[in-house]
């Protein structure tokens, strides 16, 4: 992997995120609002060949979870939530910047992009702390946890059939925007979330 592009993923992901929130901040204070950093559950799993934008999630997860402290501390009534989805079906694996040249396959158990949408309007509606999106993300949490050398042996097996046989864009998403932006991948749109069903019918349950 090219330095330029290992750097490049550091500051845009996390470098990124973090300058958003210094501009945000401010105002979310006047607002006393809620502030939602989308990350990932790759914060607390290792994948191969992802090693910048992994580490760039870890650094977005301690980042959150500090800063949720000491808004609380200094009484600035923002809440901070970090959100934790796992694989989302959109133009991100068309898109990436490939150090083999290869393209990415959308992984298997890919969620819709809508259960990302709707764990931020509930994060928004009751903010604070961490959330996972997905029951499966979860279980590879849980499973990694509990039997990581395992967990270890199936990540290294997986990363051997991530790469399609197709070619990936030059210099791809990593530095320059989609010629016309689409969130959404052509392979597929994803599954639904059981956890998330179950969500939304335990809010529409106590809702007015």
């Amino acid at each position: 992997m090219a330095a330029a592009d290992f750097d490049r993923t550091m500051a845009v992901t996390f470098g990124g995120t973090v300058n958003l929130v210094r501009e945000l901040l401010p105002e979310l204070r006047r607002t006393r609002g809620a502030l939602v950093i989308v990350g990932s559950v790759t914060a607390q799993l290792p994948v191969p060949d992802m090693a910048p934008y992994v580490a760039a999630k870890h650094a977005l997860r301690g980042f959150s979870n500090s800063l949720r402290l000491e808004l609380r501390r200094d009484h600035a009534g923002v809440e901070v939530t970090y959100l934790k989805p796992g694989h989302i079906s959109t133009a991100l694996w068309e898109r990436s910047t490939s150090a083999t040249g290869a393209r990415l396959r959308l992984p298997p158990l890919s969620y819709r992009l809508e259960e990302v949408v709707d764990e931020i309007e509930r994060a928004v509606g009751s903010p604070g702390g961490e959330t996972t999106v997905g029951a499966a993300s979860r279980a590879q949490v849980v499973a990694f946890q509990l039997a990581r050398p395992a967990c270890q042996a199936t990540l290294r097996w997986a990363s051997r059939f991530a790469a399609t046989a197709h070619r990936a864009p030059s210099p791809g998403s990593l530095w320059e925007p989609a010629p016309v932006p689409r969130l959404r991948g052509t392979g597929t749109r994803g599954r639904p979330s059981l956890l998330g069903a179950v969500r939304r019918w335990s809010g529409r349950r106590g809702g007015p």
